[in-house]
């Protein structure tokens, strides 16, 4: 078992295409809106850790479990250019599945992992903009390229 606390910094692109309001109902115009989500999380993830078999100085593994998530970014002020936003619910639950390699030094351990984490929870906050409107859900999926110094 392996539990790590970790501080993670992400971003999220939503793209929305948003047909403007013209006189001409024949031709329609379309505006693309980007929405930054930027995202500070501290994450609480307890994985199992399966290894392989050492070979000279390398050993590969497995990991996977559950890791809690709490978004820090909510909690800041919006500015006004940035205006509207989508709220997200926290905290969230991931589950993370990986591989990585452990690399052993004569005094120190380095390993690199890659893992992929999916969302169970429904993290957007509906409320009155056409933007949260056209959504039922949203979970969150990533890719994570870690490097462990021990």
């Amino acid at each position: 078992m392996r539990f790590l606390v970790n501080l993670t910094f992400s971003q999220r692109d939503l793209d929305f295409i948003i047909i403007k309001d013209t006189s001409d109902k024949q031709n329609y115009e379309f505006e693309t809106h980007t929405m930054l989500l930027a995202s500070t999380f501290i994450e609480f993830p307890l994985l199992l850790k399966y290894k392989g078999k050492r070979i000279n100085n390398m050993r590969p593994y497995v990991v996977a479990g559950l890791n809690p998530k709490l978004d820090l970014a909510p909690k800041k002020k919006i500015p006004p250019k940035e205006l509207p936003k989508i709220r997200l619910k926290q905290p969230d639950l991931y589950y993370e599945v990986g591989f990585g390699m452990d690399f052993y030094n004569s005094f120190s351990k380095f390993s690199i992992e890659l893992k992929y984490g999916a969302g169970l929870n429904n993290v957007v906050i509906p409320d009155v903009t056409q933007y949260t409107q056209t959504f039922k859900y949203m979970k969150s999926n990533s890719f994570m390229l870690s490097f462990h110094f021990e």
